[in-house]
């Protein structure tokens, strides 16, 4: 799915599967980060690592995997501007708990905080909490939700 946003940039929504990534590549975070690098066609930072041929196979496994109903809409400014490997993780766990169908018939692109797990630290650069509701910072803005600034 492409969105467009007010500015005309196109965004190319990522759409996935929290568990299966996760059970794919051994709920090990910078594994994790690897798929969205990849799918984003970003460089990869030498803190994630190097996608070898077993990575990419993983990858494509991954994107022939119909069982994705969740989405990240900018992959590229988190990818580009984080380099806090926890934070950008949970950002994409957050991320997770957002329903695609949601977002395609009522525009939902926000979580309820009732929905977040205890484990998920909501004490991150990259949310606003605001009445009940969690924004991310680079999908919520594209979207037209608070922006997570």
């Amino acid at each position: 799915m492409t969105i467009v946003n007010n500015f005309g940039i196109i965004y190319t929504m990522i759409k996935f599967n929290w568990k299966t990534l996760n059970n794919y590549f051994d709920w090990k975070p910078q594994e994790v980060l690897k798929y969205f690098y990849y799918l984003s066609a970003i460089p990869m930072p030498s803190h994630i690592g190097k996608i070898t041929a077993k990575d990419r196979k993983k990858i494509i496994e991954l994107i022939a995997n119909k069982d994705r109903y969740s989405y990240l809409v900018d992959s590229h400014s988190l990818l580009y501007n984080h380099s806090n490997v926890k934070q950008m993780y949970d950002y994409i766990h957050l991320a997770s708990l957002r329903s695609l169908f949601d977002y395609n018939i009522r525009k939902t692109d926000w979580v309820n905080t009732w929905q977040v797990p205890r484990s998920l630290d909501l004490n991150n650069p990259l949310f606003t909490v605001d009445n009940g509701k969690i924004y991310l910072k680079y999908d919520s803005s594209i979207t037209g939700a608070k922006n997570g600034n």
